[in-house]
């Protein structure tokens, strides 16, 4: 007896396993694998997509922090200008003061320089007035030393 019995069953057994194959390999695992490749491609593709994305927002990102950090320094310098401004306000304001004061005083200094000359006038007047009167007592019949005396008691009580 041979040691080694081939039946034709056996090889009609390994026919129909190697068609049955055949048949997955051409039905079964091509498409699978071809979706397996598919999906690994648009894996990739997306990962790809995926950095690229992440690239675009880290730079959009710093650009962002720059605009913000310039517009933060244009901030700033607009609240020193406006700073600056405000007390080149004030000192024009506290100088526009002064003048109105210093104006008000010459103002009022020329008016005491009035008044003044009017109360001299009015004092003159008022000294022609006592010297005719003086004179007219003085032609009338009191003597000079009287009407001397009640002149600068006069003057001294006004």
């Amino acid at each position: 007896m041979p040691a080694v019995m081939i039946d034709i069953n056996l090889f009609w057994q390994i026919i129909n396993f190697v068609i049955l194959m055949i048949i997955f390999k051409v039905k079964l695992f091509t498409p699978i694998i071809k979706i397996i490749s598919e999906r690994r491609d648009k894996i990739n593709k997306e990962m790809e997509d995926a950095e690229n994305d992440k690239a675009t927002s880290a730079k959009l990102k710093a650009e962002s922090e720059l605009e913000l950090k310039r517009a933060k320094a244009k901030v700033i310098q607009m609240l020193i200008e406006a700073e600056k401004k405000s007390e080149e306000r004030a000192a024009s304001i506290m100088k526009e003061a002064h003048a109105q004061r210093e104006k008000m005083i010459k103002t009022g200094e020329v008016e005491m320089e009035k008044q003044k000359e009017v109360a001299m006038k009015e004092l003159q007047v008022y000294a022609r007035n006592l010297i005719s009167d003086f004179t007219e007592k003085l032609v009338s019949d009191k003597t000079s030393s009287t009407l001397i005396d009640e002149a600068i008691d006069k003057v001294g009580e006004e």
